[in-house]
């Protein structure tokens, strides 16, 4: 708690808690967090901790953010948005807890789109789909208050069967979400995984893509801008 404590402060700091519905966030990120069944949280590793401390020091305005775990971290997306101002807040290893966590600081840079895309970690930790999906639509919901542009991208395949089930669950569940409430929904899938699994010719490792797959997805946005 001292950790949401400390991001909520770092709210008031920036000043945007007259704006913003920060008791009801709090009340939401305290309750869903609380409820996690991860066995070892993210948000108390170093690694996670000294990544909230640099996107501290860096928050500025942005027009675009990159939000989610090592997938996105790896993408080059300015190279995407080369007219646009774009920030990365991908960390490896996050969940959907550790995002829900900083969602605060995404709210503080005042961007005008969100692309996200997250949730095969907390798949690999055993998380049950549904509860992945609850703290998705909260996520989502918090920056929807914000009057950002939500973009939602589909949970990455892996070379892992019994991972790529509950991968597919969830991206329905985000499917059939994203066209009852007028949400952009790009399917990576479509492209960088067509057969059902991330083959080698996409992945070094099953769950990471090599470099030439970034340009595919960099071709996906720029079907959707």
């Amino acid at each position: 708690m001292s950790i949401i404590f400390v991001s909520f402060c770092y709210g008031l700091g920036v000043g945007h808690y007259k704006i913003f519905p920060y008791n009801q966030i709090k009340s939401i990120k305290a309750k869903l967090l609380s409820e996690s069944d991860i066995e070892k949280s993210i948000i108390h590793s170093s690694h996670y901790m000294s990544h909230l401390s640099l996107f501290k020091g860096l928050s500025n305005e942005y027009d675009v953010v990159f939000l989610g775990d090592s997938i996105t971290y790896f993408g080059l997306w300015n190279e995407a948005f080369i007219d646009k101002k774009v920030a990365n807040r991908g960390i490896g290893s996050d969940t959907s807890e550790g995002i829900l966590n900083r969602v605060d600081q995404v709210l503080a840079m005042n961007p005008k789109t969100v692309y996200i895309m997250f949730g095969i970690n907390d798949i690999a930790n055993g998380e049950k789909v549904e509860d992945i999906f609850k703290r998705y639509k909260n996520i989502v919901n918090i920056l929807i208050e914000s009057k950002i542009e939500i973009v939602i991208q589909s949970t990455l395949l892996t070379s892992k069967d019994n991972w790529n089930i509950k991968v597919n669950q969830l991206n329905k569940y985000l499917f059939d979400w994203s066209k009852d409430n007028g949400y952009v929904y790009i399917d990576l899938n479509e492209k960088l995984a067509p057969s059902g699994s991330l083959t080698t010719d996409a992945s070094y490792d099953g769950v990471h893509l090599k470099a030439e797959m970034y340009l595919k997805w960099f071709e996906l946005i720029q079907k959707n801008i």
